[in-house]
């Protein structure tokens, strides 16, 4: 087989598309060109073919990967999902993954703890929620539990008030409602966003202190 023409590629800088016996055979990155001395009139077999098809495909990859935890953190297990619903094959998808925790770009302990510390800032769960959240997205539970005790540790959590401001707009809604069942809500809600039951009894607390006449 002989390459009969390498054209740039007319929608991507960077790129080549390389013919061989006068039909296109592969796209090709402009520097692999230069460093494989890809040109006119080269011999190529079959297998080499093969090779920068491959080298191409992992190129493309990795800068998919890249452009997905631009502009948001991502675990491992959301990574390789994204790969795949893009289409690469699972051995592609493995390179890139491993490119990636290589450089440090994808880290399972430093997203975990980034999650925390969001939850923390904003839509506040409690921890029970949280840990199920990570599971949901692949992480493992000792580094789930490393990334927590970590988070604490830099930033001990007031969990009263992240309780707090997680039913805050919910309370005003309870105020026409008589104390016991305004409780069983209360107790609903927080339950459902991961909050300990010592927790929700203390909210109880600060929320119907004044509350005599079932109101809040």
């Amino acid at each position: 087989m002989e390459i009969t023409a390498v054209k740039p590629h007319k929608r991507k800088k960077n790129r080549c598309r390389v013919y061989i016996d006068g039909k296109f055979a592969f796209d090709i990155d402009g520097a692999a060109v230069e460093e494989n001395n890809i040109q006119k009139g080269l011999k190529i077999s079959a297998a080499a073919v093969e090779n920068f098809k491959q080298r191409h495909k992992f190129s493309r990859a990795l800068d998919y990967g890249r452009f997905l935890i631009s502009y948001r953190k991502r675990s491992i297990k959301e990574l390789s999902a994204r790969l795949k619903k893009k289409g690469y094959s699972g051995s592609i998808s493995q390179k890139v993954l491993n490119e990636l925790e290589k450089c440090g770009e994808v880290d399972d302990m430093d997203f975990a703890a980034s999650w925390i510390r969001s939850r923390r800032r904003s839509r506040p769960k409690g921890e029970f929620a949280i840990k199920n959240e990570l599971r949901e997205k692949g992480v493992a539970n000792h580094i789930i539990e490393e990334a927590l005790e970590k988070v604490n540790q830099d930033s001990p959590p007031d969990r009263v008030s992240l309780a707090l401001m997680a039913c805050e707009g919910m309370l005003e809604n309870y105020r026409s409602l008589d104390k016991t069942k305004a409780r069983r809500r209360l107790r609903s809600l927080l339950s459902r966003r991961g909050f300990d039951f010592d927790t929700i009894k203390e909210v109880e607390k600060i929320s119907l202190m004044d509350n005599e006449t079932g109101n809040f």
